[in-house]
C-alpha cells in the first residue's frame, strides 16, 4: 500500500512540489491526489475541506494523517536523498519553527510564482 498525497492541482508551487518529489520517489511508495478530484469523488470524507486547500495532507498505508510542516517531514523521510533531513526534522521542538514556517509559504504561495499564477489559483483565501 501507498502513502496518499493531497495536493491543490491548480496551484503552480504545488504542482512543483509534486513533481519533484515525485523525482524522488524511487521506490514509488507515494500515491498523488489533487484536491479538486477529492472534491468531485467524495471519496474521503475525513478530509476537511478548508484544511485540504490551505496544507498538503499525507496519509500513511495505517491511515494516519499527516497535514502541513508534519506531511513535508514525513514524506522527506519515505525518499532516500531526503531522508536525513527528515530526520532532522524530528528533532524535538524543531516543528514550533517548522509549522509557522510551512503556513507562511503556503498562505502566500501565490506570492513565490506570481508570474505563474495569473489567474489567482494560488490563493486559498
Amino acid at each position: 500500500m501507498k502513502y496518499t498525497i493531497f495536493y491543490d492541482g491548480k496551484c503552480v508551487l504545488c504542482r512543483e512540489t509534486k513533481r519533484i518529489f515525485e523525482r524522488l520517489d524511487w521506490f514509488k511508495q507515494t500515491k498523488w491526489t489533487s484536491i479538486q478530484e477529492v472534491e468531485k469523488a467524495c471519496d474521503y470524507p475525513f478530509l476537511d475541506k478548508k484544511e485540504i486547500k490551505e496544507q498538503m495532507h499525507v496519509v500513511s498505508p495505517s491511515g494516519t494523517i499527516y497535514k502541513g510542516f508534519f506531511a513535508v517531514r514525513k514524506l522527506a523521510l519515505l525518499f532516500p536523498l531526503t531522508s536525513v533531513l527528515g530526520l532532522v526534522a524530528y528533532i524535538p521542538f524543531l516543528h514550533y519553527f517548522g509549522v509557522p514556517i510551512y503556513k507562511y509559504i503556503a498562505t502566500n504561495r501565490h506570492k513565490f510564482l506570481k508570474a505563474k499564477c495569473e489567474d489567482g489559483s494560488c490563493s486559498i483565501k
